[in-house]
């Protein structure tokens, strides 16, 4: 019983983040639980890699400031610590293949897309200068 909770629990996750991840056209061809699950990996590191480019943009504009500078990449290395943790807590088994089956690869994939994309906005906030009280966009 627990398994097949867990399971539903999820397809219902990947499904949903799945939709949203749907501009890269690697998703249109992709039939097979492989294929899926490489566009996954190929919408997990775009993301990564605007999250980069963003977090650069950021520590340029800070590079005057040793403290903000400081700060900036305290949080960022809590923030991967925390997104690893995270990614742990909601897959918690140990044979994560086993237990979640072929879709796990894409599913994780799917979660820390949909993480860094979040920590990317927070991100090109602090870059644009936007108020911190200001939580929405």
């Amino acid at each position: 019983m627990n398994r097949l909770v867990i399971t539903a629990f999820l397809l219902t996750i990947c499904t949903s983040a799945l939709a949203q991840s749907k501009q890269n056209p690697c998703w249109k061809t992709a039939i097979a639980q492989p294929e899926m699950n490489h566009c996954a990996d190929e919408d997990s590191a775009a993301a990564d890699a605007e999250l980069n480019h963003v977090y650069q943009q950021l520590l340029a504009k800070n590079k005057t400031d040793e403290n903000a500078t400081k700060k900036l990449r305290d949080a960022q290395r809590a923030w991967v610590a925390f997104r690893d943790a995270q990614l742990q807590a909601l897959y918690p088994a140990e044979d994560k293949q086993r237990e979640y089956g072929s879709i796990y690869p894409m599913c994780y994939a799917i979660v820390v897309t949909a993480m860094t994309k979040e920590r990317t906005a927070q991100l090109r906030r602090m870059l644009q200068d936007k108020d911190p009280c200001d939580t929405g966009d």
